[in-house]
């Protein structure tokens, strides 16, 4: 039996990609998609794509942080009260 602890990896991907489509959808509109000078538009492009994977990134650390904590203090681990995640 294999002991398995926080997301796995499928989950992760999912968490990311579902943060990245919705960061997308509420910052596209943002872009200037009838801009003419290439290098602005792509900038444009770039600022929301990095935006949206930063986003889905810390959504998925901070999911399987959370995953993490209830399945250690299930398994008995104490936690100082200060670093306990708020419920």
């Amino acid at each position: 039996m294999e002991t398995h602890l926080g997301l796995t990896p499928e989950e992760m991907i999912s968490i990311f990609n579902r943060m990245y489509l919705d960061v997308w959808e509420k910052t596209r509109d943002r872009i200037n998609w009838k801009e003419t000078d290439i290098p602005k538009l792509l900038l444009e492009v770039l600022e929301v794509v990095i935006t949206a994977a930063r986003d889905g990134a810390i959504l998925t650390i901070y999911e399987n942080n959370e995953k993490l904590y209830y399945a250690l203090k299930q398994a008995g681990v104490k936690f100082p009260e200060s670093e306990s995640v708020s419920s």
